[in-house]
């Protein structure tokens, strides 16, 4: 273990044997720490297992802090860019922004964190049941934010543990992108910017626990059919409820699908791949890899295919090359940076060439040729400050091309071109002579034998929602299914149904809390209160128009496939371009429906609502009728009640029906709003055509 101190890195063995480094003469060689008894003690304790955090460790480790016994503090790239005399002051602006940081995320978790059920509470949950498949980040969350709120949930998972994907691959793997933006639930407190594996994973299983979930959690679940009872069809009015894996004793009332972005690994085959004589393993499996001085070859390009780069350098491998035939936009790991990325409408418009062109010009380099053709948000961008510095250092080699096949000591490429070329090609005169050795070396056109020891395959993960067959037909069709489906996480005919999180292919900063907890508490929305919820039509209404606005192709399935942010922030708002006017579609998500602004407080901020917590309560006891809706100018049409509304002549923004045969008491009356034109109905003035109308209609 290496930690990081002003003037140096020193081993922690060197820390605990000498209680005051520094202590030699100038010419010395060596870097010089000054620390002072009550440090090196901390060094010590740290030594023997106990956590960094007991004993306030950070205090004496400006650049990051130490997070385990065993973790590595990190040092940051923009430090060691720093001229020696300015990295204190640097160090001490790192610290107080860390400090800074921690306090914004407890603002944060004050504001939105929802109440942690007790015991008695826990127990007594009525609103109704969920069903969430799938106990990742994303399942957990959700089922964290509908306990909370009074709903029964039970989480089936296949394996035998929670966590998801992020309990599957390598302890190195770390964020994507800055955890400010990563909150995939209100109560986390980040030790830093970009956190790995076992602090991701640790968060999980805390929400997880405090949120009682472990006695609603069935583990070894494999998921093989869902089915929906209580409708006849999309348009009946009876509220869905749903049966998991034919167990008809066990209904329930919504379906969550959080089965996540990224599957089982994906193992490419080549030609003549059994004859390499060496080791090939997955980017899923580096942990415990050996590849000190040993050459590696890295297939693929994307954010895998760096990070296994990346871990090879450190591990000390002899030479690493990255082959890839296709590219991904790389961008360096800045919270700014990424914000601005973010806040584009999720498509590509001109200013897109602003920050394209930044990239370039200031951090490509060199490297521009290796820069996408494509625009920046048509694709997931790699989000890595250290890749493009161990191609300037030579440490690491990135070659397009084809992988022709394998051979006994490494593989054959077709070789398009190199980064090394390029390094020389812009250097001109004034290159380097390590990176002469590697052009001549590396460059040129044509199929090469590269030697290596170790191949590792970065080819990413299969995709689950894509191959689940759990789903019926029905709900997916061909036109709007995933990511093409209402608001990206809604089936166009039921609403309670939702695939939380895992439709996505591309996007830039997509699992905060913002988003998954709207979304949940959305269906909550829905399910307490069904005159919230949209019909079918609209939601493919909805799909149609983001298509068009996106791609101006009515036509188009491919919108949703690449978002932002910026369409998630504000409750997946989109911006909607209608002649230049443009509007949030989070304006519009309640003025089409009035009755949702009630629950304004409630879905942007999980603020508790006795409202919707009564209308859930009664639930079970009420029908609320909702006619069926059809285009052309019977707006709304239902069993003859559309010639009742009309003869009553009060168009309205909502209607009220009375009508014993539905389950209502006699002469009562009940108030129901629609996503568009509607109408008024009073017991007094039309009791007689509303009974007539109710009488056409099926009795529960």
């Amino acid at each position: 273990m290496s930690i990081w101190l002003r003037g140096g890195k020193a081993s922690l063995a060197e820390l605990v044997k000498a209680p005051s480094l520094g202590g030699g003469s100038s010419g010395s060689s060596g870097p010089r720490f000054r620390i002072n008894p009550r440090t090196s003690n901390c060094f010590r304790r740290l030594s023997r297992g106990e956590t960094g955090r007991k004993f306030g460790i950070s205090r004496f480790v400006p650049i990051g802090h130490v997070t385990g016994a065993a973790r590595e503090t990190e040092q940051t790239t923009t430090d060691t860019m720093l001229p020696t005399p300015l990295k204190p002051y640097w160090n001490g602006f790192i610290t107080y922004l860390l400090g800074a940081y921690a306090f914004l995320q407890r603002i944060i978790a004050y504001i939105f964190t929802p109440n942690k059920p007790n015991q008695s509470a826990a127990k007594n949950l009525k609103n109704g049941k969920i069903a969430i498949i799938g106990a990742g980040l994303s399942g957990v969350a959700a089922a964290a934010h509908a306990i909370a709120h009074g709903w029964d949930v039970t989480i089936f998972e296949k394996k035998d543990h929670v966590g998801g994907i992020w309990a599957e691959v390598n302890e190195t793997s770390g964020l994507q992108l800055h955890s400010l933006m990563y909150r995939f639930f209100p109560d986390l407190i980040w030790s830093k910017g970009y956190p790995e594996q076992p602090e991701i994973v640790g968060n999980i299983e805390r929400i997880w626990k405090q949120y009682r979930l472990e006695e609603r959690t069935r583990f070894g679940q494999d998921i093989k059919s869902l089915k929906r009872v209580g409708k006849e069809d999309d348009d009946d009015v009876k509220p869905s409820q749903w049966i998991i894996n034919g167990n008809e004793k066990e209904k329930f009332d919504a379906v969550i699908v959080a089965i996540g972005t990224c599957g089982k690994p994906n193992y490419a085959h080549f030609k003549n791949q059994s004859k390499f004589k060496g080791k090939i393993a997955h980017s899923s499996e580096l942990d415990g890899l050996d590849v000190k001085g040993k050459r590696v070859i890295v297939i693929g390009g994307g954010a895998s295919a760096v990070e296994a780069v990346e871990l090879a350098v450190k591990k000390g491998a002899a030479h690493t090359e990255l082959l890839t035939r296709s590219d991904k936009w790389i961008v360096p790991r800045n919270i700014f940076f990424e914000a601005i990325l973010s806040m584009f409408p999720g498509r590509e418009i001109l200013l897109s060439h602003v920050p394209e062109w930044y990239l370039k010009r200031f951090f490509y380099r060199e490297f521009e040729p290796l820069a996408p053709k494509f625009g920046i948000h048509t694709s997931t961008p790699v989000v890595n400050s250290d890749f493009l510095e161990h191609l300037r250092k030579g440490e690491a080699s990135y070659r397009r091309g084809d992988v022709v096949q394998f051979n006994e000591t490494g593989v054959t490429f077709d070789q398009r071109d190199s980064s090394d070329q390029h390094m020389q090609n812009y250097h001109k005169s004034r290159t380097p002579e390590h990176v002469a050795n590697l052009a001549k070396a590396n460059g040129g056109k044509g199929k090469v034998n590269l030697a290596a020891e170790v191949i590792i395959l970065a080819t990413g993960f299969t995709h689950p929602v894509s191959e689940q067959k759990f789903i019926p037909a029905e709900f997916l069709p061909s036109h709007f299914s995933p990511p093409n489906i209402y608001m990206q996480v809604f089936s166009v005919c039921d609403s309670s149904l939702m695939l939380l999180n895992c439709t996505y292919k591309n996007a830039i900063a997509t699992a905060g809390h913002i988003h998954l907890g709207i979304y949940t508490r959305i269906l909550l929305t829905f399910l307490g209160d069904p005159s919230t919820a949209p019909f079918p039509e609209l939601m493919k209404l909805w799909v149609r128009f983001i298509n068009l606005w996106k791609t101006e192709d009515p036509s188009s399935a491919k919108a949703l496939s690449f978002i932002t942010y910026f369409e998630l922030v504000r409750d997946d708002s989109v911006v909607l371009r209608l002649k230049r006017w443009q509007m949030l579609w989070f304006g519009m998500f309640f003025l089409f429906n009035p009755l949702r602004l009630k629950y304004l407080p409630f879905i942007l901020f999980g603020w508790r609502s006795s409202s919707l917590q009564s209308s859930a309560a009664r639930r079970e006891e009420q029908l609320i009728i909702r006619p069926k809706y059809t285009a052309g100018p019977k707006f709304f049409s239902r069993a003859g009640l559309i010639s009742a509304i009309s003869s009553s002549g009060a168009w309205n923004t909502g209607y009220t029906v009375c009508c014993a045969k539905l389950g209502l008491v006699a002469g009562g009356t009940f108030t129901l709003g629609l996503d568009g034109p509607s109408a008024a109905v009073s017991c007094s003035a039309a009791q007689g055509a509303c009974m007539a109308a109710c009488a056409a209609a099926p009795s529960p």
